[in-house]
C-alpha cells in the first residue's frame, strides 16, 4: 500500500497466493498445476498455476455416464486410423466414484480425441480448464472452434505421470464463440485416466484484510470499525505499529496500539501479519534521507531515514525481540520490511536486506517457534525477487512474499492478465532456485491515487475459486472499500 496516499476508506483486501497445503495432502499432489502454458498464437499470454476463472469442463468427474463414456463427452476419432477403447473406471479414481479411461490401442498416423462441445466463450473473460489425470503418455488439451474452419484457441501438451496429479490451463480470452469445443487428445499408443478436481471452499485463513486504524488507541483518526466481511488474516500495515511508531526514541516504547491490535485479533479469532519494517530516524544509518512517508523534510522529521538500513543492527534485534515476546504463541506471521525494490521503502542493498531476514528469522524462531516468517515482498519486482533468492533469501523465511499491482486505468481484462503473468513469473523464479516454499501475495489491487472512494473501479470484485484436495488457491483482488 502506498503510504503517501490519504484514503477515505481504510479497508484493503489482499490475497494469499499459492500454495497452502492442508495436513495429510499426499506427496503425489505436491507438484500442483505445473502445466499452464497458453498457446501465444491464439491467446494472450496470461496464465499461472492457480485455478480461477470460469471453469469450461462440464461433468469433469464423469459421475454421470453410460458405463463407457461420461455424459456430454463423445469420441471424435472415427475419421482417424486408430483403435480406441473407452471405459468408466470405478476402482482407480482421483475424486468421487468414477474416472474416464481413454486408451489408444493402435495408431497408423492419427490420434484419439475425446471431445465436449457446446462451450460458450465470451470476449475478455478468464477461463480455466482444470482436471486431474494419470497415464503413461502425454495428453494434449485443445480448445478450438467447434465447426469449420476449426480455429484453435488454445493448445497445451500436458506431461502427465503414472500417478494422479492436478493440472490447470488458464485462458484470458480475446474472442467470442458460443459453440467452441474442448478436446483431450492422445497422440500415440497409451492409456490416460481423467477425473475432476473437487470443489473446495476457500478457507477464511487465506482471505486477508488490511484495517488501517482499528485500535481506539491509534493517534490518527478516524478509527475504522471492525468490518462485517469474514476473513482469517489481518495485515497490520498502516496500522501505526511500524518500528518508528513503536520506539520513537531509543528505549522509549509506545506499545499500546500494538497490544490493542493483538487483543482485537484474539477477540475476533483472526491471525496477524505483523510487518517488521522501517528504521526510526534515531536508529537510521541515513537519518536525513527522505522516504515514502514524507515528500520533503520538515521540522518534525516524521519519515526521515525510515527507508534506510539500521545504523546499529543490535537496535533492530531488540525491536524484533520486543514484538516476538508480545505476539508469541498466537500463530501469527511476521513479514520482514515492505516492498524493498522501491527505494522510498528500502534504500539499502540486497545483502543488507538478507541480513535483516537472517537476524529476524533467528530471533523469531527462538522466541515464537509457532510463528511463520514471510519474506520482504517486492512490488511487481520479479527481477528483484530473483536477486533475493540468489542471495539465499529462502533460508531465512517460511513463506515467500510478493505484492501484485496494476494501474487504475486498466480494464478488468488487463488487470487479470498482468496479475496472472506476474504470478506465473514469480513461480518460475522460485522453481529456478528449487524453492518449494509457498508464495503469498500479501497486498494486491488496482493502484488508485485518490481520496474519492467513488473513483474505485466497480467492475473488479472477484475472483475467488478453489480447486483441488487440500490445496487452496484464491484468485486475484482489487482494493475494496467496505
Amino acid at each position: 500500500m502506498r503510504s503517501t496516499i490519504n484514503r477515505s476508506a481504510h479497508y484493503i483486501v489482499f490475497i494469499l497466493l499459492l500454495l497452502h497445503l492442508s495436513a495429510g495432502t499426499s506427496a503425489a499432489n505436491d507438484e500442483l498445476f505445473e502445466n499452464y502454458i497458453i498457446d501465444p498464437r491464439h491467446i494472450p499470454e496470461a496464465a499461472y498455476p492457480d485455478s480461477f476463472g470460469i471453469e469450461l469442463i462440464q461433468n469433469g468427474g464423469f459421475e454421470d455416464h453410460d458405463g463407457i463414456i461420461g455424459a456430454g463427452w463423445r469420441d471424435d476419432s472415427a475419421w482417424a486410423p486408430v483403435k480406441t477403447e473407452y471405459a468408466i473406471e470405478t476402482n482407480d479414481v482421483f475424486n468421487g466414484k468414477a474416472s474416464q479411461k481413454i486408451q489408444c490401442k493402435s495408431s497408423e498416423g492419427g490420434f484419439v480425441s475425446c471431445a465436449q462441445g457446446g462451450i460458450s466463450i465470451g470476449n475478455e473473460k478468464t477461463y480455466s480448464i482444470s482436471f486431474s489425470a494419470k497415464g503413461d503418455i502425454a495428453l494434449e488439451v485443445v480448445l478450438r472452434k467447434g465447426s469449420h474452419p476449426y480455429t484453435y484457441y488454445a493448445t497445451e501438451m500436458v506431461n502427465i505421470k503414472n500417478e494422479w496429479g492436478k493440472y490447470a490451463i488458464q485462458i484470458a480470452s480475446s474472442f467470442s464463440d458460443d459453440k467452441a469445443a474442448l478436446y483431450f487428445i492422445l497422440n500415440q499408443v497409451g492409456t490416460v485416466y481423467i477425473d475432476n478436481v473437487p470443489e473446495d471452499i476457500i478457507p477464511d485463513t487465506l482471505f486477508g484484510l488490511h484495517i488501517n486504524y482499528a485500535s481506539k488507541k491509534t493517534p490518527v483518526p478516524p478509527q475504522s470499525p471492525w468490518p462485517f466481511a469474514q476473513f482469517g488474516i489481518w495485515r497490520l500495515w498502516e496500522s501505526y505499529v511500524s518500528w518508528p511508531r513503536l520506539e520513537t526514541e531509543k528505549n522509549k516504547w509506545y506499545l499500546d496500539v500494538l497490544d490493542d491490535n493483538l487483543a482485537l485479533a484474539k477477540e475476533h479469532a483472526v491471525r496477524l501479519i505483523i510487518p517488521l519494517a522501517f528504521s526510526p530516524t534515531w536508529a537510521s544509518s541515513r537519518p536525513d534521507q527522505l522516504s515514502a512517508y514524507n515528500k520533503k523534510a520538515d521540522s518534525s522529521k516524521d519519515g526521515l531515514g525510515w527507508a534506510a538500513y539500521p545504523r546499529n543492527i543490535e537496535d533492530f534485534r531488540n525491536y524484533v525481540r520486543i514484538i516476538a515476546e508480545r505476539s508469541k504463541g498466537s500463530g501469527n506471521f511476521y513479514e520482514i520490511w515492505n516492498e524493498p525494490n522501491a527505494s522510498v521503502f528500502f534504500s539499502g542493498t540486497v545483502d543488507e536486506l538478507i541480513t535483516l531476514h537472517k537476524e529476524a528469522h533467528m530471533i523469531l524462531k527462538q522466541i515464537d517457534p509457532t510463528g511463520m516468517v514471510i519474506s520482504s515482498p517486492p512490488v511487481n519486482g520479479i527481477s528483484y525477487l530473483d536477486r533475493l533468492l540468489a542471495a539465499g533469501l529462502a533460508d531465512y523465511c517460511d513463506i515467500i512474499g510478493i505484492h501484485l499491482y496494476t494501474e487504475a486505468q486498466d480494464s478488468i481484462y488487463n488487470c487479470q492478465k498482468l496479475l496472472m503473468i506476474n504470478s506465473r513469473r514469480a513461480h518460475q523464479t522460485l522453481k529456478k532456485y528449487k524453492v518449494t516454499k509457498p508464495l503469498w501475495n500479501t497486498e494486491s489491487g488496482w493502484l488508485i491515487e485518490s481520496d474519492n472512494f467513488n473513483n474505485y473501479p466497480k467492475k473488479c470484485t472477484r475472483l475467488f475459486r478453489s480447486r483441488g484436495g487440500g490445496a487452496y488457491r484464491p484468485g486475484l483482488c482489487r482494493k475494496l472499500g467496505m
